[in-house]
């Protein structure tokens, strides 16, 4: 594992949380834009259609495109960071078991992860200068459950969504992916779950930690 790690996120890993201090220190850092709406209007104008037989699917899962058409995650991203963004989002917001067994997609998972993060790391290698690097941060969504609003006698439990995070980590990470984002935090349960399997991912497998991020409208008992 320390051997993929260097050979997929670079020697940069061990500079990216200096680099981030400097730059938030000096100036404001723009992260891309919303990637479903990017890649449902690609969808709109036919392109990605051609390989995949099941349209509403396409449309509707839209992180098998990671899989599936890889070319047009390509074209989104590069547009991102072609606008002016310093870091780039991986196209996995929904990439992890619980989210995905309504499609029956369960083992595809890390397969969208690694393959999201590699996508993403390629173009943002390639954009790269030696004064402004893109980094790549891992994005990881809030699933389809509330932990906080389950039943007692849900099937699923937090350690559930603990390893459901747990796996998309790995992918992420093996992806070549530079900082984990949980985005759209609406239930701190599950976030706590998320940070959960973060610190036991990266100890567990001796790596460091990379830079973590967090954005969301947390709900309170319900609220």
């Amino acid at each position: 594992m320390e051997e993929t790690q260097k050979d997929l996120v670079g020697a940069r890993l061990d500079h990216v949380q200096e680099y981030l201090h400097k730059i938030f220190s000096k100036r404001v850092v723009v992260i891309d834009g919303a990637m479903g709406t990017s890649i449902q209007q690609a969808l709109k104008q036919g392109v990605g259609q051609e390989v995949c037989d099941n349209k509403e699917f396409c449309r509707d899962n839209l992180d098998m495109m990671n899989i599936t058409n890889p070319e047009v995650i390509q074209k989104i991203h590069t547009d991102f960071i072609e606008a002016g963004s310093d870091i780039i989002c991986t196209n996995t917001f929904n990439s992890q078991k619980i989210s995905q067994q309504k499609y029956g997609m369960e083992d595809k998972v890390f397969e969208m992860n690694f393959q999201g993060a590699k996508i993403a790391r390629e173009v943002a290698d390639e954009l790269s200068a030696p004064d402004k690097w893109i980094l790549v941060a891992g994005s990881i969504g809030p699933t389809t459950i509330n932990l906080s609003l389950q039943a007692e006698d849900s099937d699923i439990k937090f350690e559930d969504i603990k390893q459901a995070y747990k796996e998309q980590i790995d992918g992420l990470v093996q992806g070549g992916c530079h900082v984990i984002l949980f985005e759209t935090i609406v239930d701190l349960k599950n976030f706590e779950a998320g940070y959960e399997a973060f610190k036991e991912y990266f100890t567990e497998h001796s790596l460091e930690k990379p830079p973590l991020f967090v954005s969301g409208t947390p709900i309170i008992d319900g609220k």
